[in-house]
């Protein structure tokens, strides 16, 4: 991205950054909500991760508002032996959640399993929006699958939450990577 590009009415750095007189700015979001009978609250303070390649917001490099599980890890391998630099790496019941206030109108993601998924396991994945509406699911994911891609519409929807679910048992170990989650 060039530097001092202005989008949105504000001025991005070469990185994608909000920046003022050359200083990158943040932005704090207070955030309170109800899950499981259990009352949470927490301050997201985030600075905004604009790629340069994609063109929209990178949610591995975004703190969500709430977190079970799901890391962000590197240099991990696919069942496949692709080599996923950065990505998140999850288990099944693990979730993220985001707040976008409506701005976005698209979540894009690569998924596959992590190397040494055992031949008896199986996971989804499925991305919710606002009061807990499934706006997709994968399919089954096994070891046998290749690296495939999501594309979700998330057109005025406040909340996104990304969920990983077993279908099948799992077993100690048993991972699903994530990659390249943008919305737009």
């Amino acid at each position: 991205m060039a530097a001092n590009t202005i989008q949105d009415g504000c001025q991005l750095n070469a990185d994608g950054q909000w920046v003022s007189n050359g200083v990158v700015q943040t932005k704090n979001i207070g955030v309170s909500s109800n899950t499981a009978n259990q009352q949470v609250s927490q301050t997201q303070n985030y600075t905004t991760s604009e790629s340069s390649n994609n063109g929209g917001l990178n949610l591995i490099e975004t703190e969500p508002v709430q977190r079970t599980g799901m890391y962000k890890a590197e240099n991990v391998e696919t069942t496949r032996k692709e080599l996923w630099k950065v990505c998140l790496k999850s288990e099944y019941r693990d979730y993220r959640a985001y707040l976008l206030d409506g701005n976005y109108t698209e979540l894009t993601f690569k998924y596959a399993p992590m190397e040494g998924l055992n031949e008896k396991s199986g996971f989804t994945i499925a991305v919710y929006g606002d009061d807990d509406t499934l706006l997709w699911e994968s399919d089954e994911i096994t070891y046998k699958n290749h690296t495939q891609s999501a594309v979700v519409d998330i057109s005025g929807q406040d909340e996104i939450r990304l969920y990983i679910d077993r279908t099948k048992m799992s077993y100690l170990g048993d991972k699903i990577l994530i990659k390249d989650i943008y919305v737009r």
